[in-house]
């Protein structure tokens, strides 16, 4: 008798430091995993052509399957003015913390005073408006970083994004069938909270 409690008191403390071991490395395991549904990031190059600010938020999420909106904003003062949207709907397969993105969206470009050159003049175009659809094929990447006590999931995001001119109101006649196109790459960073 004497043996079989000793084995269970020797099992139950095996058993409850296996438990605790277990439990501390999944709470460091799933620092990466958790799901945080709201992301900050700065794209470089990318849907607004320069820069953009984004702010992404995910509406659908599953195990390693998302469906994430984002939307941006960028403001140029460059050769005139101009105010850019990108709007997009992604989706991600994630396996720990690396993933693919796919996406589709659209591209809004305003300028209330646009200045274009040609090789000998130049004109300036009053309330140019463009409108861009957008694919992305991507690859993203979480980590880890520590922001002044607290522990932060960083986001780094890398992609092509062709554009389509779909609308421009100031070459509308000059497009006919035609859609211009054009690949861009895409470079983000920024944090999930």
């Amino acid at each position: 008798m004497k043996q079989h409690k000793s084995f269970l008191l020797i099992a139950s403390v095996l058993m409850l430091v296996n438990y605790c071991y277990c439990q501390s490395e999944e709470k460091k395991d799933t620092i990466i995993n958790q799901k945080h549904n709201n992301a900050l990031y700065v794209e470089i190059v990318g849907n607004a052509l320069i820069y953009s600010l984004n702010y992404e938020r995910i509406i659908f999420a599953k195990k390693q399957y998302n469906t994430a909106l984002r939307i941006g904003a960028s403001y140029l003062d460059f050769l005139g003015s101009h105010i850019i949207c990108p709007v997009e709907i992604n989706e991600y397969w994630e396996k720990k913390n690396h993933g693919i993105e796919l996406g589709i969206g659209t591209t809004l470009r305003y300028s209330p005073r646009d200045v274009e050159y040609a090789i000998f003049s130049s004109r300036t175009i009053y309330n140019h408006v463009q409108i861009f659809a957008t694919a992305r094929i991507g690859y993203r990447f979480l980590y880890r970083f520590r922001l002044k006590t607290v522990n932060k999931i960083g986001i780094v995001k890398i992609g092509i994004i062709p554009l389509f001119v779909i609308y421009d109101n100031k070459y509308k006649e000059d497009m006919g069938t035609f859609i211009p196109s054009f690949p861009v790459p895409g470079l983000s960073s920024g944090i999930t909270f």
